[in-house]
């Protein structure tokens, strides 16, 4: 059975996260190795012949899944009748800027968005938002797109699930797609609470760290994947591409084809009240996805005091977040 082609918008595309994208999306790692896409490719309009070069390079690739290719600085032309919108852009933040002064950038620049996703999208439409602040940006887009139902609206989470599984299997010696079931609560931000109480190891069960690896995850693991992207930027001059790119495809593939079996994964959705978080935040949670887009948060799983007390924190940062942008 032909499957219908997927209209996919990218925001910010001719920068550097959408140049390490593409490729990927291109060769099925996104919406898997069967769907047929129809890539737009959005810019400011000083991009524009960026965008030219960019889609005549997927062109001279001849991506057997890319369908069609096309650019433009318009964002009518852009959202219209799209399927999935991957916002990459955002405002970037600047020496002398505040998190205050960044949030009300972005609030400017999605709230504009949202006005052309409800206008011009399909109203089925699905969401990942890249650009920081993602969880903010991205409930902006949610509250601001009223007719689009709000669990379409996500945000990415998942770099940081990946930096983490990755450093774990170093430790512990085993392969990275051995490691399932970790929990990045809240936002992505230094205020990320990283929880590996229900991570799983295949063929042995939950994780269960003695006390020299406890220790190793307090003092090592935890400061190492929330201080992972200012490392890289100390060596590569700018912030994440490659690692950013593949942690987009994650995130789109297990929500659009499903996770494994019973295993979870953090995705940053529109909470809905569990764990005692407040209904209206984007939340990094754990959720299991079921295949065309559906998915369900885990609600029942057993967490410590200390994971409580780091969400909280995670609430109160996120509730000012959201004072300053809606």
């Amino acid at each position: 059975m032909t499957l219908p082609v997927i209209r996919v918008l990218i925001t910010g595309s001719a920068g550097r996260i959408a140049y390490s994208l593409i490729p990927l999306i291109g060769l099925g790692h996104a919406f898997g190795p069967e769907q047929k896409l129809d890539l737009v490719l959005f810019d400011i309009p000083e991009k524009i012949d960026v965008l030219r070069g960019i889609m005549m390079e997927i062109d001279d690739c001849s991506y057997s899944l890319i369908n069609s290719v096309s650019f433009t600085a318009n964002p009518e032309e852009a959202f219209l009748d799209i399927d999935f919108a991957i916002f990459l852009g955002s405002y970037p933040r600047k020496e002398w800027m505040q998190r205050k002064d960044l949030l009300e950038k972005n609030k400017i620049i999605f709230k504009q968005q949202a006005m052309y996703l409800q206008e011009y999208s399909k109203k089925n439409v699905k969401v990942v938002v890249v650009g920081n602040p993602a969880n903010t940006n991205a409930l902006v887009l949610a509250e601001n797109s009223t007719s689009i139902p709000k669990e379409n609206i996500t945000c990415l989470m998942r770099l940081d699930q990946n930096r983490a599984t990755s450093i774990i299997s170093k430790k512990l010696s085993i392969p990275k797609t051995d490691i399932f079931d970790i929990i990045i609560w809240g936002n992505h931000s230094n205020f990320q609470n990283l929880s590996l109480e229900h991570t799983y190891l295949k063929n042995k069960g939950i994780f269960q760290p003695d006390d020299s690896v406890k220790e190793w995850i307090n003092t090592t693991m935890i400061p190492f994947v929330r201080n992972r992207g200012t490392e890289v930027i100390k060596y590569l001059g700018s912030s994440s591409s490659l690692s950013a790119a593949q942690a987009v495809c994650d995130h789109i593939r297990d929500w659009f084809l499903g996770t494994q079996d019973d295993h979870f994964v953090t995705m940053g959705v529109y909470s809905n009240g569990c764990y005692d978080i407040p209904k209206g935040l984007i939340f990094g949670l754990p959720v299991r996805c079921y295949g065309n887009f559906k998915y369900e948060i885990v609600e029942d799983l057993k967490i410590s005091d200390n994971t409580k007390e780091n969400i909280k924190r995670s609430i109160i940062e996120l509730e000012g977040e959201k004072n300053m942008a809606l």
